[in-house]
């Protein structure tokens, strides 16, 4: 491979398990060791197909047991609020540190219920707590909530992923005035992270390629063959995660 190949891909957005969909064929952790191993792609950051679409619990709770021994794939948890009893409070802290648990995923739309802080309140402390990075697809949100959400919690690191050019008079106006807002690249359009360099800097772009659904090949492209400085690919592909990572608060 070319020089390119020096930077160090660190993947923020990959699932692992059966999808309802034939598309997904790839969904083991061999399945993504393998992948990985061809695309050289360093460490992952992992979720768990269950804790989207069938119980988070069972979900985070298979995770875990698969992703056991594996110390370059880092486990994303689901989670919900907390007053329906799913996840107790107390309890939930212990295991987060106990299985140093490094990010969350949030589907609000799918789960049925609002990031309003009447709805999420506790939920949001607790990630503010620990400064967790918190992950929401773009067809999961409402705008109007999430602002609301990072003008209250700016110690959590909020991503957003499967993004559009179409919400970028949306989305960089969230750039524009928070620190701790960031956009995942695998679903970046043309010139889409240059167009980010250059108005906020390679700082507010985390790579990820939204395995199994993408090719991991496409986001890596999006990346190397970028029109941007070599030591700002190095940031986006992993140096801004590991930051992120770093700023975790689990001392306890």
């Amino acid at each position: 491979m070319s020089q390119e190949s020096k930077i160090e891909f660190f993947d923020s957005n990959m699932m692992i398990g059966r999808f309802a969909s034939p598309k997904v064929h790839l969904f083991t952790v061999p399945h993504l060791e393998k992948e990985m191993k061809f695309y050289e792609i360093k460490k992952g950051m992992v979720f768990h197909s269950f804790s989207w679409w069938y119980n988070p619990q069972e979900g985070n709770k298979r995770l875990i047991q698969e992703l056991k021994g594996k110390k370059n794939l880092l486990p994303v948890w689901v989670l919900l609020p907390f007053s329906t009893g799913e996840f107790q409070e107390k309890k939930l802290k212990k295991e987060l540190i106990k299985n140093r648990i490094v990010g969350i995923r949030l589907f609000p739309k799918d789960h049925y219920y609002h990031l309003s802080l009447w709805n999420t309140q506790t939920l949001f402390s607790l990630l503010n707590e620990f400064h967790l990075p918190t992950f929401i697809d773009l067809d999961q949100l409402d705008f109007n909530e999430l602002e609301v959400v990072l003008k209250s919690y700016k110690k959590i690191p909020l991503i957003i992923t499967k993004t559009r050019y179409t919400s970028n008079r949306i989305l960089y106006s969230f750039l524009e005035r928070y620190e701790n807002f960031y956009i995942e690249t695998s679903n970046r359009s043309y010139r889409g992270i240059e167009d980010i360099v250059q108005k906020f800097g390679a700082e507010r772009l985390i790579f990820g390629t939204n395995f199994p659904f993408f090719d991991p090949g496409q986001g890596l492209m999006r990346v190397i063959y970028a029109e941007i400085e070599k030591k700002e690919k190095k940031v986006i592909a992993s140096m801004n995660l590991e930051r992120i990572l770093g700023g975790i608060n689990y001392e306890y």
